[in-house]
């Protein structure tokens, strides 16, 4: 190995280094290892002069031997250990190890991202992984100055993200705190990573708490306040999902359409539908395409029409007046839930009830008989 070291055949090393770690006695000796990483070195050497004079060069291969720098670092310094405990070594490479990884460490991170915008996420995660760890190992040094940079902070974001679209939600959680250190803009975009890696653990009240915290920081920002919400409507809450908008709308933007959006169905889930009719006709006046306005406006009609009670006497005059009225709710509805329908054509389980029965009272029998044959299908 000393000769291919010399002959700086550092393929050929990193192979037999590869080779000897499968060997039950040459994988307990910290020398194979040191090997390894200086086999990564000579590569990495090789490829840097490549890109340093412009030429074509592997810039995939180039972070692996980043990689592979640290990889066999931290086994060499394992092994050194386990030899200490048994009483048979002593710490030989710590110091000057240390200082070899300080020396390539900007580039832990600039590949990580590098994988990361690939999307690439598995080496990405690694990468960005062992950079986030290494500063803290006692391989590292002394000097800890590096944890408390904003380019450590920002490398621990990336990594939260990175784990999170590998579904590695525990790993996402578990670098989050210190992600969260970062005061930029970024912080909403890690908050929400945080906040739905909770939700794929099923953690609803950690889940809840960085919503909340990521509306209080971000209350403009859509996704907070959607997620927060929809977990009130979700749970059957109306009132604290209206209490939210509420207090957005006055304290935040009186014109934001989420937010009326949101009062809007709490209104009608509380039976409140003449407000909740008033609340979606603004939102459709700003932003037409808020679809979901539509169906509240026809739902709401739909609810005054239900609550419209006929008297027991079929030919009286107040008879003929309640129907009129429960009609006239019902043709008001009609030019919602039709275009409702046309722009949401897979939402028939919110749509089709509120058309059957409008159609039926309306005696338009061709249009009943076509929702009840959809009905009946699904």
């Amino acid at each position: 190995m000393k000769l291919l070291l010399k002959q700086k055949n550092a393929s050929e090393l990193l192979n037999q280094v590869r080779k000897l770690e499968k060997d039950s006695e040459a994988c307990t000796y910290p020398k194979l290892y040191d090997y390894g990483m200086q086999a990564n070195m000579k590569l990495n050497e090789t490829l840097n002069e490549k890109a340093y004079l412009k030429q074509p060069y592997d810039t995939v291969q180039f972070f692996r031997t980043i990689y592979g720098i640290y990889d066999y670092a931290l086994k060499c310094d394992s092994s050194e250990h386990l030899l200490l405990a048994k009483g048979k070594g002593r710490i030989v490479f710590q110091k000057s190890h240390g200082e070899i990884l300080r020396h390539y460490y900007r580039n832990l991170s600039v590949g990580g991202r590098y994988f990361y915008s690939k999307k690439n996420y598995k080496e990405a995660v690694s990468l960005l992984k062992m950079a986030v760890d290494i500063p803290s190992t006692a391989l590292w040094g002394s000097d800890k100055s590096v944890l408390k940079s904003y380019e450590y902070v920002q490398t621990a974001a990336v990594l939260v993200r990175a784990a999170y679209l590998r579904n590695e939600y525990r790993m996402a959680i578990h670098y989050a705190p210190i992600a969260l250190q970062d005061t930029t803009k970024m912080r909403a975009g890690i908050l929400k990573t945080t906040a739905e890696a909770y939700a794929a653990v099923r953690d609803s009240g950690a889940y809840l708490q960085y919503v909340r915290e990521g509306l209080k920081a971000y209350p403009n920002d859509a996704f907070f306040f959607t997620e927060l919400s929809d977990y009130y409507t979700g749970h059957g809450d109306y009132k604290s999902s209206l209490n939210l908008a509420d207090s957005l709308l006055q304290n935040v933007d009186s014109r934001n359409i989420y937010f009326l959006a949101a009062k809007g169905l709490a209104l009608m889930n509380l039976g409140k539908n003449r407000e909740a009719i008033e609340y979606s006709q603004q939102i459709l006046l700003q932003d037409s395409t808020i679809i979901d306005a539509n169906y509240y406006i026809g739902a709401a009609y739909c609810n005054l029409a239900a609550q419209v009670e006929l008297p027991t006497t079929i030919n009286s005059h107040a008879y003929r007046e309640a129907l009129k009225k429960r009609r006239n709710y019902y043709l008001m509805a009609r030019p919602y839930l039709e275009l409702y329908r046309d722009q949401a054509p897979n939402r028939l389980q919110l749509w089709g009830p509120l058309l059957y029965r409008l159609y039926m009272s309306l005696n338009q029998g061709d249009k009943f008989e076509d929702i009840q044959r959809l009905l009946n299908q699904k």
